[in-house]
């Protein structure tokens, strides 16, 4: 009886273990979980960090980069959260967590931090008042239950500086130490009255790059919100409802993260034959130039061309006539046809010159629309006939030919 009982607990042992690593097998990472970020709450130089749990995991490790090539580890472990205390206010801050079981990883998308603010635009599963940044259950004045009238106005109610870094009227950012430097895209203006709600932009205050003194300065050129989409130059516009829909912050921008850049939309409905576009990017903090400097890796020309898509040029259409768009599903616009157009998506050297200037690239060398103009405005006063006649100073980055005299230096090699 004994023996019997004996032979039946060691049975019954290697029953049990057989059945737990059965279980721990099956409990494996299924390669097509996904695992993402949930909350990125701000502080004082802190900025705590979640994420969802995976099943079959048994560690996640937590990287962090302020550039987008310098990848830090800060922790690797069980657990679904991080304090993260090794950051500095007003330094944007990039995020990518990994699970793994040992035998298969899966990575985050890269997730997107501003301290010591939190922002509003994603990850709501901990950031349970972000809705009310911008929404109103039963007293709104603007569609989509807006606190505002239109859209513009109610990103304003953080992007004019008083409760966001960046100022898109002034074209300024807090970088540390409280530092105001101007922002890549340029200031866009102020506003007019709020019962204007179609003529919105008409003047800036600009900084200089200390923010040390206030200058004052109107744009000459902006992206002119409150104007029809189908006003936008090099492209022809399919979508009668689009081309006829005014400009605002949310035509380019998407409130509700979507993990591009900028939170640049991946789908702009401008045109026939849309696409999804991913636009990624850095915004690197540089704080011995006091500057924030945008780098760039993919997307930029294509979403761009999404409203002027004819401009969409490649390596020696500064040598052809255009005869069709370089964008797949856009037709050149027949105001486009035979004109010689500057190409987008080349190297920056011409003919072995390295170029001078701080302008933005592509992967750090390649040409693209916001390398020679300004996304939101610009306040250079040199105005140039465009191809339409009008006189305009078209967002550029510099007055005159200083841009392209920084990449082809022709006075110092004719």
């Amino acid at each position: 009886m004994v023996k019997i009982i004996k032979y039946s607990t060691i049975t019954a042992i290697t029953i049990l273990l057989l059945l737990f690593h059965t279980i721990q097998a099956w409990a494996a990472i299924d390669p097509e979980a996904t695992i993402r970020f949930t909350g990125m709450v701000g502080g004082n130089n802190q900025e705590t960090v979640y994420w969802t749990s995976v099943t079959g995991a048994t560690s996640y490790t937590l990287s962090r980069t302020a550039d987008g090539i310098t990848w830090t580890t800060l922790y690797t472990g069980p657990a679904t959260q991080y304090a993260d205390t090794g950051v500095e206010n007003y330094r944007n801050y990039y995020y990518k967590v990994t699970a793994t079981d040992g035998t298969t990883t899966i990575e985050s998308p890269i997730g997107k931090a501003f301290p010591p603010n939190t922002s509003p635009h994603d990850y709501y599963d901990q950031n349970l008042g972000a809705c009310a940044s911008c929404h109103v259950t039963h007293a709104a004045e603007g569609p989509k239950l807006l606190t505002q009238k239109t859209g513009t106005r109610t990103c304003l109610v953080c992007h004019d500086g008083t409760q966001s870094k960046y100022n898109v009227l002034n074209g300024t950012v807090t970088l540390p130490g409280s530092v105001l430097a101007p922002t890549s895209s340029g200031p866009f203006g102020t506003l007019p009255p709020a019962s204007n709600t179609t003529a919105e932009v008409y003047a800036a205050v600009y900084y200089d790059y200390n923010g040390s003194a206030a200058i004052t300065a109107v744009p000459t050129s902006v992206h002119n919100v409150g104007t029809p989409h189908g006003e936008a130059p090099g492209e022809m516009i399919y979508d009668s409802f689009f081309m006829a829909r005014q400009l605002d912050c949310t035509s380019c921008h998407n409130p509700h993260d979507n993990g591009n850049y900028r939170l640049l939309k991946s789908l702009v409905g401008s045109s026939s034959g849309e696409q999804t576009n991913a636009i990624i990017g850095y915004a690197v903090t540089d704080t011995g130039t006091n500057q924030e400097i945008p780098k760039y890796v993919s997307g930029t020309v294509y979403f761009c061309g999404t409203c002027h898509s004819d401009f969409n040029q490649k390596a020696g259409s500064g040598h052809r006539l255009a005869k069709f768009t370089e964008q797949t599903g856009y037709d050149l616009n027949a105001n486009s046809i035979d004109f010689v157009m500057h190409a987008v998506n080349i190297p920056n050297s011409y003919n072995g010159l390295t170029p001078r200037g701080n302008y933005p690239y592509e992967n750090g060398n390649l040409v693209v629309c916001l390398t020679c103009h300004r996304a939101h405005g610009t306040t250079v006063v040199e105005q140039n006939i465009t191809r339409s006649g009008r006189l305009s100073t078209a967002l550029k980055r510099a007055p005159g030919m200083v841009i392209c005299e920084d990449c082809h230096q022709k006075t110092d090699n004719p």
